[in-house]
Formats: C-alpha cells, sequence, structure tokens
C-alpha cells in the first residue's frame, strides 16, 4: 500500500519510488523515525531502514534535508554489506539528482540500484529503479529507450492488481510524448492515468493527470478548459500546503495560457510564481526552462535589456549544472577508486599473511621431519622469505605510485570542474553590471555617451566570448579588457574617475597567462565600493610586476573611501552591489595555490592618511607566472 509521502513523491518529484514498503520501520511516523535516529546509534540495519524512511518525509518540499539522511544510510549499507539497504539508498540518491536535474549523476545511482536488486531477486522493489532508468532516458532525450522501459515494465505488471503503479508509468510514457511535443499520442497514456487514479481514488494521479489535460487542451486551442482545469488544480496544491511542485507547473500552465493570449503582464506573473517555487526548491532544471521562457516573452515585448538577461541567466544555470555533474561525477569515482584500493591493500595483506602462515607450516615439517638439515633449512627459509618481502614491497610500492598518480589526476580534474564552474559565473555577473552601466547613462539622457558605452559593450562581449571556455589567456588581454571598462566607466562618471596602468618593462605580457577575470573585479570594486561614493575626483591605478623570478605581483589600488565606510553604506543600502565576484575570485585563487603549489594568494590592504583617516584600499594579488605552461 502506498503512504501518503509515498504517493506524493511519485509525481511532485515526477520519479516513481514504486515499492511496497522498503524497511521494517515503514509504518511509523516521522517523530518515531526521528527518535530511533536520534538514539540509535548503532550502525546496524535498524538505523539503516529508519534513516530510509525518515527521508521520504522530506522528499517532498525539502529534498535537501532528506539527502543526508539517505547519504548516512548507503555509507553504513555498504559498510555493514547490507545489500537491500543498498538497493534503496542508491534509488533514493538517484531520485534526488532527477529532481535536482542532474542526470549523470542519476543514472550512477540507479544503475547502483538495479545491480543490487538483481542480485537479491527484489523484483518488487526493481521497479522503482527502473522507473527512474526511464525517466532518465527521457530527460537525456533518448525517447525510444525510456518507452521500452516503460512497456517492459506494463508488461511485467500485467496481471497483477491495479494499483498506482500503473497509473505512475502511464504518466511516464506520456511525458515522454510530451517532451517530443507529440500530443496526440501524449493524450491517451494520460486519459488511462486518469481513469487508474480515479478508480483507486489516488488524489496525486487525479490532479497530475488533470494538469496534464490542461496542457492538451491548450495545445488544442481551448484555453478556456486549459485556465479551468489548471486553476483547480492550482487550489488543491495551495490547499494542501505540502504539493508546491504541483503548484509550480500549474503557474507554469498559466503563464503559457496568457502568453499565448498575448496578456503578458498576466504571463509575467504566472511564471515568476512559478520560478520562485522551483529555486526555492532548488529544482534548477525546471527554472532554467521558466527563464529562457520569460527572455523569450521580454524579447517579443522589445524589452531587450531584461530579454538579454534571463537568456544569460539561463546559459548559467546550464552550465552550472554541467559543472555540478562534472564535480559530482569525479567524486563519485574518487570514492570508489578509494574504496577498490583499500580492497585491494586488504586482499594483499591477507595473501601474504596466507604464504607466510603456509611457509612456517613447511618449516615445522621440516623441523620435525629432518633434524640435521636444520640450520641449513633455516638459514634458506629465511633468505627466501627476505627476498619474497623485499618483491612484494617493490610491488606495493610500484602500486601505491600509480594509484597516486591516479588520485592526483582526479583531483586536478576536480579542480578544474569548480574553476569552470565559477569561471561560467563570473561572466554574467560582469554582463549585468556593464548593462546597468549602459542604463545608467541612458537614465541621464547622454545618447551619444551612451552609444559609445555601446560600442565598448560589443568590444568587451566579443572578448568576454572568445576567453569564456579558456582557462588561461595572456596578460596582455585582462588588461586590454580593463582599460576598455574603464573607458566606458569614464564616460558614465565622467572626471570624477581617472585610471593609470603601469606594468615593467621586463613583464612580457604577451606571453604570461593568467585566468579570465581575474583582475577586473577588483578593479570594479574599487569603483562600486570606493570611489563611486567619493565627492572629489578619484583614481585607480593598476601596477603589475615581477616578485622575484618565479611570481608576478599584481597591485590595483584607489584612493576611495575605504571599506569600513562602504560596508556603512551597504549595510544602509543592502541591494547595493553584489560581492560574488570577488568571493568566487579568492575561490579560484585558492585552488590555483594547491594545482601549482606555489604561494599564489590575495591580500586586500586598507590604506590611510598621515592623520590616520581612511584613504583607499590597495588589492595585492600573487601568482606563478608560468601559469597555463605546466603539464
Amino acid at each position: 500500500m502506498f503512504g501518503r509521502h509515498q504517493a506524493l513523491l511519485q509525481f511532485l518529484l515526477c520519479v516513481a519510488f514504486i515499492q511496497t514498503g522498503s524497511a521494517q520501520t515503514a509504518t511509523l511516523s516521522k517523530d518515531s523515525l526521528e527518535y530511533i535516529v536520534n538514539h540509535h546509534l548503532e550502525e546496524d540495519t535498524i538505523r539503516v531502514n529508519a534513516l530510509i524512511d525518515l527521508q521520504e518525509y522530506y522528499l517532498v518540499d525539502e529534498f535537501e534535508a532528506g539527502k543526508v539522511y539517505i547519504e548516512e544510510a548507503l555509507s553504513i549499507s555498504k559498510k555493514i554489506n547490507y545489500q537491500t539497504g543498498i538497493g534503496f539508498s542508491s534509488n533514493a540518491l538517484s531520485s534526488y539528482f532527477l529532481r535536482r536535474g542532474e542526470q549523470d549523476s542519476a543514472l550512477f545511482y540507479t544503475l547502483e540500484a538495479i545491480e543490487v536488486f538483481e542480485s537479491i531477486n527484489e523484483d518488487q522493489n526493481i521497479y522503482a529503479a527502473y522507473n527512474n532508468l526511464g525517466l532518465i532516458y527521457k530527460n537525456k532525450g533518448e525517447y525510444e529507450k525510456a518507452v521500452e522501459i516503460y512497456k517492459r515494465m506494463l508488461d511485467r505488471l500485467d496481471g497483477r492488481e491495479i494499483t498506482p503503479s500503473f497509473a505512475i508509468v502511464y504518466f511516464n510514457i506520456a511525458s515522454i510524448y510530451e517532451a517530443q511535443n507529440d500530443w496526440e499520442n501524449y493524450e491517451p497514456w494520460i486519459q488511462k492515468m486518469l481513469e487508474t487514479s480515479k478508480e483507486l481514488n489516488f488524489t496525486p494521479g487525479i490532479i497530475e493527470a488533470e494538469l496534464g489535460l490542461a496542457k492538451v487542451a491548450m495545445n488544442n486551442g481551448n484555453n478556456a478548459e486549459a485556465f479551468n482545469l489548471a486553476n483547480s488544480v492550482l487550489t488543491l496544491a495551495q490547499d494542501s500546503g505540502e504539493m508546491a511542485q504541483t503548484a509550480a507547473r500549474a503557474f507554469y500552465i498559466l503563464g503559457d495560457i496568457y502568453y499565448s493570449e498575448r496578456d503578458f503582464r498576466k504571463a509575467i506573473f504566472n511564471y515568476e510564481q512559478s520560478l520562485e517555487i522551483y529555486e526555492e526548491l532548488n529544482s534548477l532544471h525546471y527554472a532554467a526552462e521558466i527563464y529562457l521562457k520569460l527572455s523569450d516573452l521580454y524579447r517579443d515585448i522589445s524589452a531587450f535589456d531584461k530579454a538579454l538577461k534571463h537568456r544569460i541567466t539561463y546559459h548559467h544555470i546550464q552550465d552550472s549544472l554541467n559543472s555540478l555533474e562534472r564535480v559530482a561525477l569525479i567524486e563519485e569515482l574518487q570514492t570508489k577508486f578509494e574504496t577498490e584500493r583499500i580492497k585491494r591493500e586488504k586482499e594483499t595483506a591477507e595473501l601474504e599473511n596466507l604464504k607466510l602462515a603456509e611457509e612456517n607450516r613447511k618449516g615445522r615439517g621440516i623441523l620435525f621431519g629432518v633434524v640435521g638439515l636444520l640450520g641449513f633449512v633455516v638459514m634458506a627459509s629465511g633468505f627466501y622469505t627476505r627476498q619474497q618481502k623485499l618483491k612484494k614491497q617493490n610491488e606495493l610500492a610500484t602500486l601505491q605510485l600509480e594509484e597516486s598518480e591516479k588520485r592526483l589526476a582526479i583531483e586536478k580534474k576536480k579542480r578544474e570542474a569548480e574553476l569552470s564552474a565559477i569561471r561560467s559565473q563570473l561572466n554574467p555577473h560582469f554582463i549585468f553590471n556593464l548593462l546597468n552601466t549602459i542604463q545608467g547613462l541612458s537614465v541621464n539622457g547622454d545618447r551619444s555617451a551612451a552609444n559609445k558605452a555601446l560600442n565598448n559593450v560589443a568590444v568587451m562581449m566579443r572578448m568576454i566570448l572568445k576567453h569564456s571556455q579558456e582557462a588561461f589567456i595572456p596578460l596582455r588581454s585582462e588588461l586590454d579588457l580593463i582599460r576598455i571598462y574603464l573607458e566606458a566607466e569614464q564616460l558614465r562618471f565622467g572626471d570624477r574617475i581617472s585610471f593609470e596602468i603601469m606594468m615593467d618593462e621586463e613583464v612580457e605580457d604577451e606571453f604570461i597567462t593568467i585566468p579570465p577575470m581575474l583582475i577586473q573585479p577588483y578593479v570594479e570594486n574599487a569603483i562600486k565600493h570606493g570611489l563611486m561614493h567619493k565627492t572629489e575626483p578619484g583614481k585607480i591605478e593598476v601596477h603589475i610586476h615581477y616578485l622575484g623570478e618565479d611570481m608576478l605581483e599584481i597591485i590595483v589600488e584607489d584612493d576611495g573611501i575605504g571599506r569600513k565606510r562602504a560596508a556603512e553604506i551597504k549595510y544602509l543600502n543592502p541591494g547595493e552591489h553584489n560581492t560574488f565576484s570577488t568571493k568566487a575570485n579568492q575561490d579560484r585563487i585558492e585552488n590555483l595555490a594547491k594545482e601549482s603549489d606555489s604561494e599564489a594568494r590575495v591580500e586586500i590592504i586598507d590604506k590611510y592618511s598621515e592623520t590616520g583617516n581612511p584613504a583607499g584600499t590597495k588589492v595585492r594579488i600573487l601568482i606563478p607566472t608560468n601559469l597555463g605552461n605546466q603539464s
């Protein structure tokens, strides 16, 4: 029998957990399960079952919180070799990653769950894993494989008592046709889902089927029927207080209806309501879809600045999802590698112990059988044992060296993925600020300056796009970007800002490479936090010179109001400026220090006048000169 939380999970997550009860604790309340988890600390099947069942209470609208429980359940299950626990935990993590839109990570855990369930003949619960596998293929665009899996499930369910499992499979087959905009094949499957759900009085199934029929009505041009169905679902979802993702989809459909009727104001309102829910649930995959939809809408009404912002945010989320999947997969591979290494070392040690025991047994037989050869045997045995021991030590040393190299390679890939994720966020951040600069010029009525700024933006966009996928760029390119950026800001602030970029003659800026957008965020901060609030004209200076043979020192210095006063202003105007870029740069430089095994770092120094008053800020960046040239 399906519990309330399990039933909601099937449809609210679009990830079916088709099972008849995962553990011995399945009928307990949330409070009872929490009591077990908090007081039964022994790592056994009782704790695993409690953790598995407890996480189900969180997977409707608090799936991030539930992840902690399922990760512990999987860890303990593997430690005590509890196969059923491994199967359920792996499939729950698959559902979690599906909810996050991270398909590769979901596939990793789904295949692990299927392998475990098949090995222990868990015929009933393997449906959940195959259901997730179908969803993954659907999300990856491999529709034929997905349909094949679901039809195979229906064949295995044939002849059994009708349960919500059937409605779930109908829903997922329908969703495959929806992804292909094949509404002709979509409608009969969603109708089957509605009929089955009504027969079972399965409320979540009825609600989801009505949402599906609202989409059919809309695509058939019957907006009135679609509107009534979507509003009915929205009312039920909001009244329940537990079906947030269902409400998000209802808002999305209402947005589509108003968009098709060219009622842009109401369309934007409903899209934004849906987006707010998805972002709160951290459902990035679905949030990205809405940003793309809003971008198209704003383009249609000629709000090109908003269209661009939403389009950039869409690509930003897509890049972040791809980077998160790469990092997660690398971490999983690294964990699996470490587990296999420990297992191999244990087996090697046990084998050596058995060999030594066998040698000792043979030695004792010879001792009792041939007393006269005792001395010779002992010497020969000792010599042989030492030779074998040396051989084993050499083999172990070679194995450890190879494993260390593999581990370092994995760690390097992980850091590269993290750096890529940060870079993908820096570029949109910079572009948003440039758009704000142009907007400020337009508001002030300075069309000539705005046109010049637009030209600068076009040049900078080309430079950013050119270097967006590069880990390192020539120092000269970064300085060109900074110079054009400062010229754009001068158009906005006039004589209030001056700048100077100074570089020692021996610095070969065309050969030295640095990470893209490394210096620019500190220059931007100098304006936004240092000079913008200064009443008299201010200046920014960028100095670059060698510090020893292998290090480059980059200094960004301003004579602004200082960090303390800037913090006070920010406190009074909390929405004034986002400091993400400098935090991201700090993370990048810390990673570079680890990667290059160097003293790469950033220092921020407050400047004071002779009288002790704040006199600006100095940023000191130290990086190796051979970045990008390492093997």
